[in-house]
């Protein structure tokens, strides 16, 4: 029991490390009765062992979570999975794969803007505001990169 004790903290930093942002962070206490528990983890959670042979975990510091040590069966660590909203503000460009007509979205207002091949020739130039569709129609098939300020895309002509 002690030497579990001692290796577990060394386990809860080597699973919280590999996850980065502890914002989108679960960990999944399952428990010898057959119960999961599932606790979001944020910034400011803690993972630590009280005086009593018992895993206190403070998803916030009003709301901690204890675990007799002796009733863990197995502690696991996951991102949420699922489709989350795009709060990006970064330029992205759609559709691509593209046939036809692209278009940029997230611009501050009119962006100049480059297509170049893959060996660096420049394929097309053009002025772009956001959600204006722009022909590349005459384009042949391949890779391409887009050029928007001074942020680079790869695009792919169909």
């Amino acid at each position: 029991m002690r030497l579990i004790k001692s290796l577990l903290p060394l386990f809860f930093l080597v699973g919280f490390l590999s996850y980065g942002n502890a914002q989108n962070v679960y960990i999944d206490i399952a428990t010898t009765d057959g119960n999961v528990t599932t606790l979001h983890l944020y910034e400011d959670a803690r993972i630590y062992f009280d005086a009593s042979n018992r895993l206190v975990v403070e998803t916030s510091p009003h709301s901690p979570f204890v675990f007799h040590l002796s009733d863990i069966r197995k502690i696991t660590f996951s991102e949420p999975v699922g489709i989350e909203e795009n709060t990006s503000s970064e330029i992205a460009v759609f559709p691509n794969p593209v046939r036809d007509a692209l278009t940029l979205i997230n611009l501050e207002g009119s962006s100049s803007a480059q297509i170049y091949t893959l060996d660096g020739r420049l394929a097309k130039a053009f002025e772009v505001t956001e959600g204006q569709s722009v022909d590349i129609s005459t384009l042949p098939a391949g890779l391409y990169l887009l050029k928007v300020d001074s942020k680079t895309l790869k695009l792919m002509k169909l």
